[in-house]
């Protein structure tokens, strides 16, 4: 006979919580390798980030080559999607845009304080600051997907709905199963 206990069941979530943070803390580490490989891969001269007449496009400043590049590199990889790369790498051309495009092309005295003592920002400060904008955003994203999912999950809870819907089956049968009996009998 098997006796469990609340430690045993208490156990299995330790587990499992610990193999969803190595998970996550894999993808992360995985992300930033990803962010400062595009980011080289890009060009290891900030200021080709910063001028806008290098960007490959206004709306991407990274070339689609230098994702083509870096998919040989990651290409091997069986566990990352190309999708997810791909997403990846959009991710981190809006957030060059989002964390270039204000501070370009403006008088110095608009531009955030640590960018007026600084004449031009790193790489290693473009990637700091691409990296905590793609992070805020998987939190807020995080967020709102409880929001979703925790607002209504009574639709989750259908077993009411499926014993009625099974009823009203074995209902009709029923009533088509007595209605051809007594058409076949007055024949």
């Amino acid at each position: 006979m098997v006796v469990s206990s609340d430690e045993d069941a208490g156990e299995g979530s330790v587990d499992d919580s610990e193999e969803n943070f190595r998970r996550k803390f894999y993808e992360e580490s995985r992300d930033f390798s990803y962010l400062v490989d595009v980011l080289s891969e890009a060009g290891s001269d900030s200021r080709k980030l910063l001028g806008f007449d290098s960007w490959h496009s206004q709306d991407n400043p990274l070339s689609h080559s230098v994702f083509e590049t870096l998919e040989k590199k990651y290409g091997e990889q069986i566990s990352w999607n190309r999708s997810e790369k791909r997403l990846l790498f959009d991710r981190i051309n809006s957030g060059l845009i989002e964390t270039l495009r204000p501070c370009m092309g403006m008088p110095a005295w608009t531009k955030p304080v640590a960018r007026r003592f600084s004449s031009s920002l790193s790489q290693e400060m473009i990637g700091e600051e691409v990296w905590t904008l793609l992070v805020a955003q998987e939190k807020e994203a995080g967020k709102d997907s409880e929001k979703v999912l925790g607002k209504d999950d009574r639709w989750l809870e259908l077993s009411d709905d499926v014993q009625f819907i099974g009823i009203e089956i074995e209902n009709f049968l029923m009533d088509e199963l007595v209605a051809d009996i007594v058409s076949a009998e007055s024949f």
